[in-house]
């Protein structure tokens, strides 16, 4: 009798608690990596290094398990309550707690696994044309800078571009292209680009430019790429394949609104400036992408959605800007906006002395223009009658 009720008070106060594996690379960190990392971290992927082995990431541990920390990676710089901006999720809080125990229990191997290999998107169908863009050679020194060039098109009629991507030669040295209809004068102004021949933005992360309706071209009309290039210690080539899809539609083509406000000055002051544009839609729309014009001054951006029923949504919002990083912001699905929607947008301006990329004693008053050291604030918005 005694030994029984020994054995049953053990099994009431024995620890119920169970052995818990250690996070290793096999099993935690590599489906991580492989989902949201590698398609630049790879060889000949825009990263500076690579993280397709145990060997690469475990070496870099700590840097990763940093930048983690500060979600600065996957670079979805970019966030919206209506819709997917970026090929690759941000970390999620699991994702986050699986890489800081990895680090913290000394970044274990686990069972051998094959070097990850970058998958890049499937087409959804075959280009209309493909395009070998010479485009220019980068420099090897400095800051990051735009430059601009015609791309010829061989247009025997009128068609609609609906769809472009951009495969560059360099990626760690194009960092974004836009692409316009060109013209006789650039369509690039130092004082704001033309929407009126804007066609889309291309960046590495994002979502490939694309439009239920497309935009017009005209038969015998070519391109204008400004290709924003990274100087990375030596001459790269700027050049890239150019993807186009092309079909023939009627209704509506694409169009790009443009809100912002043309002169104004941002005082040099310890104070932030906040500059302000809205509008209110007349029709029921679609929208298909957002491009940002700010210089090396801005410091935030948010442009929000408010419906007739009164409900209001953070329709985009950048809470870093970075003038030499800027995104190709194409939805992945058109956003809806019914008729009577305002939309409103906010720019944050710092002319403390600390700008972006630099630290002056003395700062001055920067005044909108078309200057080297001057600022802009124009938001476009692609739109689309549905």
């Amino acid at each position: 009798m005694w030994s029984i009720l020994t054995l049953g008070l053990a099994s009431l106060t024995a620890p119920t608690g169970t052995f818990q594996a250690k996070t290793t690379w096999s099993q935690d960190i590599r489906p991580i990596i492989e989902k949201k990392c590698v398609s630049c971290h790879s060889p000949g992927g825009p990263a500076p290094f690579n993280l397709t082995t145990y060997e690469e990431v475990q070496r870099r541990a700590s840097l990763v398990r940093y930048v983690a920390i500060l979600k600065k990676m996957p670079p979805t710089d970019a966030f919206s309550e209506l819709g997917d901006l970026a090929q690759h999720a941000p970390l999620t809080d699991l994702d986050l707690v699986k890489i800081q125990d990895w680090v913290r229990e000394g970044s274990l191997e686990g069972t051998k696994t094959p070097p990850l290999i970058a998958k890049p998107p499937a087409d959804p169908e075959p280009p209309t044309e493909m395009i070998v863009a010479a485009g220019p050679t980068i420099r090897a020194e400095g800051a990051p800078y735009r430059q601009s060039f015609k791309i010829p098109l061989k247009l025997s009629a009128s068609t609609r571009l609906v769809r472009f991507e951009v495969i560059p030669e360099e990626p760690k040295a194009v960092r974004h292209v836009l692409l316009a209809r060109a013209g006789e004068k650039t369509a690039y102004p130092p004082a704001g680009l033309d929407p009126e021949r804007l066609i889309g933005a291309w960046a590495p992360g994002g979502h490939a430019w694309s439009s239920p309706m497309g935009v017009g071209m005209n038969a015998g009309e070519s391109l204008e790429a400004q290709v924003l290039c990274q100087p990375s210690g030596k001459q790269e080539p700027g050049g890239f394949k150019l993807k186009l899809w092309f079909k023939e539609m009627d209704g509506p083509a694409a169009q790009w609104l443009r809100i912002g406000i043309e002169k104004f000055m941002v005082p040099a002051s310890d104070d932030l400036v906040y500059l302000k544009a809205s509008t209110t839609l007349e029709e029921e729309t679609e929208l298909t992408a957002i491009h940002p014009e700010m210089r090396k001054y801005a410091s935030q951006l948010s442009i929000r959605a408010k419906t007739p029923d009164g409900r209001e949504r953070t329709l985009f919002s950048i809470f870093s800007w970075d003038p030499a990083w800027i995104g190709a912001y194409n939805f992945a699905k058109p956003v809806v906006l019914p008729k009577g929607t305002l939309i409103s947008a906010e720019g944050v301006y710092n002319n403390s002395g600390h700008a972006f990329g630099e630290l002056r004693t003395k700062p001055t008053d920067v005044m909108s223009g078309p200057g080297e050291g001057d600022e802009l604030f124009w938001i476009h918005l692609q739109l689309t009658q549905p």
